[in-house]
């Protein structure tokens, strides 16, 4: 028996896609900040308080405030495509995990913040960044959770993330929560 390959090269890579490193001048920094600060809270969970819902997906079941910590700062997030305001597909997780919140504590309230990147007219990144959050909620809404909990802030675009970087702008369109 015999087998014949081909490859295929699409682009200006010399190599194969999987194993082609593309560098791009992105400040990695605050990433990595966030990802150790999350490895700190998470080592402060007992063992059997971790589920593992999804390949990459961690939920906390037991501890309220950790949670709500979690929240806040911003490690549940919803992302958007360029001039989208429907959140990409593996975006659901982080919905689920509010989602799961609220309804595990009812007496809380959230504010649901929308986000731009600064590509565009500050006019229009403002009308987006609402529409997003405003989104969100509506999804959270059909979930079941009363629209008097929720409240929409559209926060323009996220100026804290480096304009000419098309990863950190892919950073910069999203909707985050604060837990009232």
């Amino acid at each position: 028996m015999e087998t014949i390959g081909l490859n295929v090269y699409l682009g200006k890579n010399a190599k194969h896609a999987d194993w082609t490193v593309i560098s791009h001048d992105f400040d990695s920094s605050a990433l990595e900040n966030k990802i150790a600060n999350l490895e700190t809270l998470v080592s402060k969970i007992p063992e059997k308080q971790v589920i593992v819902e999804k390949p990459v997906t961690t939920t906390i079941v037991n501890d309220k405030d950790l949670l709500k910590e979690m929240i806040d700062a911003q490690y549940y997030s919803v992302y958007f495509d360029f001039n989208k305001a429907t959140p990409i597909e593996n975006s659901t997780a982080a919905i689920d995990v509010v989602l799961t919140y609220l309804r595990k504590n009812p007496s809380a309230s959230l504010d649901i913040i929308g986000y731009a990147d600064q590509v565009g007219k500050s006019e229009y990144n403002e009308k987006l960044s609402n529409t997003r959050a405003t989104n969100v909620k509506t999804i959270l809404e059909k979930a079941g959770i009363a629209s008097s909990r929720l409240n929409v802030v559209g926060a323009g675009a996220d100026t804290s993330i480096q304009k000419d970087s098309e990863e950190a702008r892919r950073l910069a369109r999203r909707v985050t929560f604060k837990i009232k």
